[in-house]
Formats: C-alpha cells, structure tokens, sequence
C-alpha cells in the first residue's frame, strides 16, 4: 500500500511543479490549477491525526478575517461582499492546507519516495529553461515561450517585458522568469533541507540557474542562504565571516546595482517593493487594524506586503518580533541550517508576488514545509 502512496504523490508532485501555472476557466477571472487538490494529495503522507492547539490556532485563523471584515465595515461602510468571499476562499484553502501539513505524521518511506519525483520536476523544469536561452539565442527570436497558450494563468505573457541586456529571461513552463525561479529555488531547498550534506553540490546547481534566469530575488535569496551557511559551518573565526559576508553582498550590490536601482526609477524592483510600502503606508493609517479581506483596489507583486496590509499594525508587530527573534537566534547559531533555509523559502515566495494565498503559492508553502518538517521530527 505504501508503494500505491508513493507512486501517487509522487507523481502528483512532479506534475504539479511543472504544470503550477496551468489553468483552466471554470469560474470568470479564475483559473482551476492541479495544485488546488494538494491538501488531499498530502493526506497520503501518513498517518493523520488532528491535534487540538492546531485545531485552536486554524479557527481562530479562519475566523479572524470575520472580525477585521466587521469593523472595516462599521468604520468605514466600504466593503465588498463578492470581493470578500473570493479572497476569503483562498485564505480559507491556504489555512486548511496548513492544518492538514501540521496534522500529518510524515512516513520516511513517503518521504524518501517522493524526493525522486523533486529530482525529476527539477531536471524537466532546468532543461526547459537552459531550452529557452539556448534556442532563443541561437534563432535570434524568443522560443518555447508560452508552453500552455490560453491555459496559462494570467494568459499569453508578453515575451518583450522580459529583455534585459539584449536577451530575453527565460520563464521556464510558467507565466514569468520570477516565477520560474522561485519553483526551483524552492525544489533545490526542498532537497538540501532533505540532505544538507550536499548544500555545496545544490547550490552551485541553484546559483548557476538563477544567474540564468536573472531573478533578483531570487538570486537575493540565494546569496542570503549562502552567507547564513557561511555563519553556520564557521562558529569561530568572526572577522573571516564579517570579511567574507561583506564581500559577498559588495560583490552582489556591484553586479546588479543597474537591477537594484529599478526600485527608485520605475522597473521590476520599484513595482515589487517601492509601491507595496507605500500603498502599506496609506491604508495602516486608515485601517490600524486591517483592511478586510478582498477590499484592497491595487495589485501589489509583493505578498508580505499585502499581508501587512490586511493584518494592519498587529501583523506588524508580529513581523518585526519573529525578525528580531530569528536574527538572535541566528546569530548565536541556534537555528539549524535547515530552519534558516525553511524561513528563506517562505519569505521568497511571500516576496516574489501578491499571490501567496493562491493555491499555486501554498502549494510550494506546504511542500517546502513537508521537507522542513519531516527533517525536523
């Protein structure tokens, strides 16, 4: 039966990596994807046992947005039901997915299983990339871009968005290069979490792809690993660490300060970082406790911001006091490497869009988890 188990989720997996960003219309302006079954799929990880502190937090998550939606409502008479309960629905489904992660009793067998299917979702996804760059380069025009026409979430993008330097960035099986890059940044953690004896080998594999793709977050992230990395295999030697970190992120702010500048004068960065804070500034002040679920009227490409704006100055607090908490321990090397990776990934995909709560983003939540949580017990 096991075997039966293995075989599911693991092809499940595979499948759903690779076709993350593959929809199909069933409702307007929403597109079903296979990564919306993962909270089933998952249940095949072991054995499931609901425990009652999880049961507590998960209702209290799953109501809250209730209590946030009523006083935005009686404060300010702007509330949107239709809005509401579409974007509730996707909160609902990432907490559910949570609490059914957190409820599993991991099965090595399944685990160790299923890590094949990651090596595989990884070895197609890195070939069709390195495809892109290769034959766009070589026909001169922008090649394999699109793979799924229409069923692309979000539609055909626009291949023309994506040249920088005169090349176009590859997008992989997915909607845009970000994209692309955090599903592999995220399947390589998944297997350095899973053996970090092997974190060398991995993230020459991770560094090469994302000067690849060309991502700044997630060439950011992974360049944040490595230094912590760094601190965690030299707990003696502070002024080699300092030397080497220093150098590292001068060497990273050198080759793309043209990149980093796009936050102040109108690109990518400015998009992803300048307008999520201010648009956080103007709605905290108005909603101290929140904006309620669905209400907001711009689209924002970062996720932690969007977060914070719906959580208001509680989230806040919550925010700074984990960052704080996690720089502490981290600092004292009291977190193991696997943990600080686990956090990294979370804060990538939170960074990399607005969308964190679909369930193409808690999808890679949850399994990044998986890793994390299976290595930890």
């Amino acid at each position: 039966m096991s075997k039966v188990r293995i075989v599911v989720l693991g092809v499940y997996i595979c499948f759903t990596a690779v076709f993350l960003n593959f929809g199909i219309n069933i409702l307007p302006n929403y597109q079903l994807t296979i990564a919306f079954f993962y909270p089933f799929f998952f249940l095949l990880l072991g054995r499931f046992h609901l425990k009652t502190n999880y049961l507590k937090i998960y209702f209290f998550a799953i109501l809250l947005p209730f209590f946030v939606g009523t006083v935005g409502f009686v404060s300010y008479l702007e509330f949107d039901l239709a809005h509401f309960l579409r974007t509730y629905s996707l909160y609902f489904h990432f907490c559910f997915g949570l609490l059914i992660i957190n409820s599993i009793e991991i099965e090595s067998k399944i685990i160790e299983g299923i890590q094949k299917a990651i090596v595989i979702a990884l070895i197609i996804i890195v070939v069709y990339t390195l495809l892109q760059v290769i034959l766009s380069f070589y026909l001169g025009y922008p090649f394999l871009f699109n793979p799924f026409g229409k069923y692309l979430i979000g539609g055909e993008s626009d291949t023309g968005r994506f040249v920088l330097d005169g090349r176009v960035r590859p997008t992989g099986f997915y909607w845009e290069p970000s994209t692309d890059a955090v599903v592999i940044f995220i399947l390589i953690n998944y297997l350095v979490i899973r053996n970090i004896n092997k974190f060398k080998r991995y993230y020459i594999i991770q560094f090469i792809i994302q000067f690849v793709i060309n991502s700044t977050t997630g060439l950011f992230s992974s360049f944040l690993i490595f230094i912590f990395w760094i601190n965690s295999v030299t707990k003696k030697f502070v002024i080699v660490k300092l030397v080497i970190v220093l150098s590292i992120i001068i060497s990273f702010i050198y080759f793309y300060i043209d990149r980093l500048s796009q936050i102040a004068n109108g690109g990518s960065g400015f998009f992803r970082w300048a307008i999520p804070f201010t648009s956080f500034i103007d709605y905290v002040q108005k909603y101290p406790l929140g904006l309620p679920l669905g209400q907001l009227t711009v689209q924002l490409d970062n996720g932690l911001f969007v977060a914070l704006i719906y959580t208001g100055v509680i989230g806040l607090i919550i925010l700074l006091t984990l960052l704080i908490y996690f720089a502490k321990l981290m600092i004292k090397n009291r977190l193991t490497m696997e943990t600080q990776i686990f956090i990294i990934s979370i804060m990538l995909i939170m960074f990399f869009n607005g969308a964190f709560l679909t369930p193409e983003m808690s999808f890679l939540i949850c399994l990044i988890t998986v890793a994390w949580k299976s290595k930890k017990s």
